[in-house]
């Protein structure tokens, strides 16, 4: 199944902006979680080393949101007019 320019485009410019703003709250949610449990906690110990793995991968996940901003959106434009455009010259009635 070939996925086309234009469905490229509009996930290369939706995706980023909601997906780091879930991140940063997954981060926020966690980090108070953590708090919590640890407060709570008779071995602290297991609980950094989980905390340690999962905020690296939130981290690591809000980091390629980040790029995805600066670079996917840009292209993710271009993917889109560039469809459109392919589609306006071979229309009907087009002259070049």
């Amino acid at each position: 199944m070939k996925i086309s320019r234009q469905t490229w485009g509009l996930v290369l410019l939706l995706v980023p902006v909601p997906g780091l703003m879930i991140l940063l709250s997954a981060y926020a949610i966690f980090s108070f979680v953590l708090s919590a449990l640890m407060a709570q906690s008779s071995s602290p110990d297991q609980l950094l080393v989980i905390s340690q793995i999962v905020r690296a991968i939130l981290s690591f996940l809000g980091l390629v949101c980040a790029v995805g901003i600066v670079i996917g959106m840009p292209v993710g434009f271009f993917l889109l007019m560039k469809s459109s455009h392919q589609k306006t010259i071979g229309a009907p009635g087009h002259k070049h």
